[in-house]
C-alpha cells in the first residue's frame, strides 16, 4: 500500500481554503499590477459650511453660528433638519460641537418629528440648518475653533419622551433618507473677560 503525498493534500486543502474563503492565518491581498492605483472611498455627498457673525464674545456666552449643508454631489439628496433631541442623539441627525463642551442639560422631552422636517436638497443647491443646532457656551477665555458634525442616521431608534406622535408619513422620509456624516469647517471665536 502507497500513503499518499501529504505535501499535494496539505497544499490542496489549503488553495481550496482560500478559494473558499477560509484561512487559518492572516491572507495578503494580492500584489497590485503594474500601473495600479490605490483607491479611497468618496467623500460624502454634501458639505457643511460654518459661519459667525460674532467672532469675539464675552467669557460665558454663546458665539452667534450658522451653518449651511450644501449638496456636492451629482443627484438630488433626502435629508433631515437637525431638531429637539438631536444635540444628545435621541434622534437624527446627530449633531455635535467639536472644540467646545456643550451644556446640553435638558429634560427628557422631544417635540415630535413634523412634516416639513425632510427636506430634498438638489446638486449644487444649500440649506440652512434649523436653529436646533445650537451653540456652545464658551466659558474659558482665549481662542477657540469650533466645528460642527452633522450625522444622519435614518435607521436610528429615536429616544426622548415625544411630546405627540411622530408624523408617519415624515418618519418614512426620514427612514428613505442619505446616511451622511460630516464635519464642518472650523471657525475660530475669541472670548475675552
Amino acid at each position: 500500500m502507497t500513503r499518499p503525498d501529504t505535501r499535494l493534500l496539505s497544499a490542496t486543502f489549503g488553495l481550496t481554503s482560500l478559494v473558499a474563503g477560509c484561512s487559518d492565518g492572516p491572507v495578503a491581498p494580492p500584489p497590485a499590477g503594474p500601473g495600479a492605483q490605490e483607491t479611497t472611498a468618496p467623500g460624502p455627498p454634501v458639505e457643511l459650511r460654518l459661519s459667525t457673525t460674532t467672532p469675539r464674545v464675552g467669557k460665558g456666552e454663546r458665539p452667534a453660528l450658522r451653518a449651511e449643508i450644501v449638496n456636492v454631489s451629482r443627484r438630488t439628496l433626502l435629508l433631515v433638519q437637525p431638531g429637539d433631541g438631536s444635540d444628545v442623539g435621541w434622534r437624527t441627525p446627530r449633531i455635535e460641537w467639536l472644540g467646545a463642551s456643550f451644556d446640553g442639560g435638558r429634560c427628557g422631552n422631544i417635540d415630535p418629528l413634523r412634516a416639513g422636517e425632510v427636506f430634498h436638497l438638489a446638486p449644487g443647491a444649500r440649506l440652512e440648518l434649523s436653529p436646533w443646532i445650537g451653540a456652545p457656551r464658551l466659558d474659558r477665555v482665549g481662542r477657540h475653533e469650533l466645528s460642527l458634525a452633522y450625522t444622519n442616521v435614518p435607521d436610528l431608534e429615536w429616544g426622548g419622551v415625544p411630546l405627540g406622535a411622530h408624523d408617519p408619513e415624515t418618519m418614512e422620509l426620514v427612514r428613505r433618507s442619505e446616511p451622511v456624516h460630516v464635519v464642518s469647517n472650523p471657525v475660530e471665536i475669541l472670548v475675552e473677560e
